[in-house]
């Protein structure tokens, strides 16, 4: 490697993927295990793809962001990726992120000014996908040496079961063991720590989730209800349901406030609805209301979570469940004006097809949930040329300690 392949610089900023942002020679270069604004020595290790990488070598003088990671797993377990970073530091750089997508992709002059909802930084998380730990595959030897070679060691605490549960090591396929979690929610971490959590016979990797005295697991006990905003909700641990219930109210509430300002005597949509979650409150607002999910069994749990909710008359009267995924619900023709419609769709944001749908049938009100700003921009850019009027960015911190980055972007069909 050549000797100008080394040169030093501030890091300016952290992508999506938690590398550190550095510059040099006009180029962008991506660094692991760096804080906006330390400044630090570092070598170019690829700078002909069309990602360009440097490695870091020494951090000459240390970010007042950077704080020392208070979980013993952080850097070996693939969880978290910003426990370096102060939480303050973290809002920020996600606000920049979901900032520079929305105005690269869009070409928007002026981004909405992006409120943000923080979080508790610890012990918010409620639903987990852990993996199997075989306990005969990662025995130690009398040295103290693992014959797996796993990074971390097994907690002298750790439960004694014939097998335990772990998280994928940072990007790879190894397994290390757990018996604590600093995001997990306390009945989680309590579960945890006592050796409840245990994997299921059939299963190498399940889902747990635990809010308050409610704890779920697949092969256990299953099936539970929560009180969200008031509202009694059945949850399934085998389906999706979202993970920082502190945040998931505030975002419920946010959503029944925009969707009261729609036309009431109209029908509203629920799209990529999971277990109903939007469309419990919905239904008290709207007289006609159409669910629209491919997961089968979230639908079922929606139907039935609609139904105990309902008040008097006949159960789910002007309801309309779709099992169907987006391209499938545009080509079936059973399509409606909406007044109001939510759409939270999977980290690839709208169908190609649906994206058309929305720019010529445009609801009244559109408030788009996202999980993945690239996607959000992508499609925001089709609604903006098709007419839409970004109304409003509400940044969520659904996941401290990680760059997952949950938005609220509501669109009118029409500028106020």
């Amino acid at each position: 490697m050549a000797s100008d392949s080394v040169f030093r610089t501030q890091v300016s900023g952290l992508s999506a993927k938690a590398e550190g942002i550095v510059i040099h020679e006009g180029s962008l270069y991506f660094i692991e295990g760096v804080v906006p604004g330390d400044e630090v020595v570092c070598k170019i290790t690829s700078g002909e793809t069309r990602t360009k990488n440097a490695e870091l070598i020494n951090i000459e003088k240390v970010s007042p962001f950077r704080t020392e990671a208070p979980c013993s797993f952080f850097g070996r377990c693939g969880g978290c990726s910003l426990q370096h970073i102060s939480y303050n530091a973290q809002l920020f750089e996600k606000e920049k992120i979901l900032r520079s997508a929305l105005s690269r992709m869009t070409g928007i002059e002026e981004i909405p000014p992006i409120e943000i909802n923080p979080s508790s930084p610890f012990e918010y998380r409620e639903r987990f996908q852990f993996h199997r730990v075989e306990l005969e595959k990662h025995r130690e030897h009398p040295s103290g040496h693992k014959q797996s070679g796993l990074s971390a060691p097994l907690n002298a605490a750790a439960p004694r079961q014939r097998d335990l549960c772990g998280f994928a090591t940072h990007r790879s396929h190894d397994i290390i063991p757990v018996n604590d979690c600093m995001i997990a929610s306390k009945i989680i971490r309590d579960a945890l720590q006592s050796g409840m959590i245990k994997p299921p016979l059939d299963k190498n990797r399940w889902t747990v989730y635990g809010r308050e005295t409610t704890l779920l697991q697949e092969g256990g006990k299953e099936r539970g209800k929560i009180y969200m905003h008031g509202k009694e909700i059945y949850l399934d641990a085998a389906l999706f349901f979202q993970s920082n219930s502190a945040l998931l109210e505030k975002l419920i509430e946010r959503i029944i406030v925009i969707a009261e300002g729609a036309e009431k005597k109209s029908r509203a949509g629920d799209f990529y609805c999971g277990v109903g979650t939007f469309a419990v409150f919905l239904r008290d607002i709207f007289p006609e209301l159409d669910l629209l999910e491919e997961n089968t069994a979230s639908l079922a749990l929606a139907r039935e979570n609609l139904t105990r909710t309902q008040h008097g008359g006949q159960a789910n009267k002007g309801i309309r469940f779709f099992p169907m995924t987006d391209n499938q619900w545009v080509k079936s023709g059973k399509h409606e004006s909406y007044a109001f419609l939510v759409v939270d769709p999977s980290r690839q944001g709208l169908s190609s097809l649906m994206r058309q749908w929305l720019c010529q049938h445009k609801p009244d009100i559109l408030a788009y949930v996202s999980c993945e700003p690239f996607a959000l921009a992508r499609d925001a850019k089709e609604l903006l040329s098709a007419g839409f009027y970004l109304d409003s960015l509400t940044l969520y911190d659904f996941y401290p300690q990680t760059t997952h980055i949950e938005t609220l972007a509501v669109f009118r069909k029409s500028a106020p």
